[in-house]
């Protein structure tokens, strides 16, 4: 086999050779159809202009891969650049060297200090999060939270006859609804550590042409409709009032707006919810689609410190990673 070397880049100092290796092999493994140009979208629409690559390469093959995306954070008042790990890959013909993901990331990691990331942050699958937490020796913050309405109960469950209350329970929870937020429209909390919006960035990167941006006078919301396991579901990945904060009324616009448009079988929102909210119920654990562990790793501990683990300090949900 021919020798493997471990390189870090940044998005501008990629080849074309490479971008198209890393594309097709990425689509390989994860079974999925990414363009070039989406890929380089999510990597360049930030204020450094270019994201970190951690490159595994062979014979001009990139067969070993993750990204850092930075990302301004709001960290207890101060402005701080936290990096987001993802789209790790490993090619099966390379996964018998048990170090060769601890090659990648500990490079990785040695440029991400010296550029002055203060913070990593990562929501590993199932198979890689024993690694994040016992071999890299990250934190988990939570276990991020589902909250949904099932719109049409019996597609759901699975069980059709239901369906005939799904519309008469829409309508009056609608209804309720209504009512509820213009007697009291609750406001989301402010948390110590949140991402900086900045637009019209966040927006290029983070949404592509497969999401809907909806912006009206009083709301605006940002989803996904996706077909899984034959249910067709709305993934909202954001919403906000008319001055950009999460409000109840705003919620409840979101949501309502996706199933007049979209009649989706379901309305999922990831992440956590704080304020009081009656439009979306919380996911049992033992009936989530599958746990997501929200991870990190403190580079500047000087900087940073362990409130970074606590959980009630963050605001943190699908819009800060992209898997959907």
């Amino acid at each position: 086999m021919a020798p493997v070397t471990f390189t870090v880049y940044k998005t501008n100092e990629l080849s074309e050779l490479q971008l198209a290796s890393l594309v097709r092999n990425f689509n390989t493994v994860f079974e999925k159809d990414i363009k070039t140009v989406d890929l380089i979208r999510r990597y360049v629409n930030n204020e450094k202009g270019f994201s970190y690559h951690s490159l595994m390469e062979t014979e001009c093959e990139v067969v070993g891969y993750f990204s850092a995306v930075p990302y301004n954070y709001s960290y207890f008042g101060r402005e701080k650049i936290f990096c987001y790990l993802g789209n790790l890959f490993i090619m099966p013909g390379y996964r018998k060297d048990a170090l060769a993901f601890f090659k990648m990331y500990r490079n990785a990691k040695e440029l991400l200090i010296a550029e002055g990331v203060s913070l990593l942050m990562a929501v590993p699958n199932k198979n890689s999060y024993p690694y994040f937490i016992h071999a890299l020796k990250w934190k988990e913050v939570s276990t991020l939270p589902y909250y949904a309405l099932p719109v049409k109960v019996g597609t759901v469950l699975n069980k059709k006859f239901l369906n005939v209350i799904s519309e008469p329970f829409i309508k009056a929870q609608s209804i309720f609804n209504a009512v509820f937020t213009f007697a009291s429209n609750s406001k989301e909390a402010v948390s110590d550590i949140f991402l900086v919006p900045k637009e019209p960035l966040m927006e290029q990167h983070r949404y592509s042409d497969a999401h809907r941006v909806i912006k009206k006078e009083k709301f605006s919301a940002f989803y996904r409709v996706i077909e899984e396991e034959g249910i067709n579901t709305a993934y909202l990945i954001d919403f906000y009032n008319s001055i950009g904060k999460r409000d109840s009324y705003s919620l409840r616009k979101a949501v309502e707006y996706i199933i007049k448009n979209e009649s989706p079988d379901l309305v999922l929102f990831i992440g956590e919810l704080k304020m009081f909210q009656t439009i979306l119920f919380r996911v049992p654990k033992n009936k989530e689609p599958r746990p997501l562990n929200f991870c990190v790793e403190i580079l500047d501990k000087t900087g940073v410190n362990e409130r970074a683990y606590d959980v009630s300090s963050w605001n943190f949900g699908l819009y800060n990673f992209d898997v959907r």
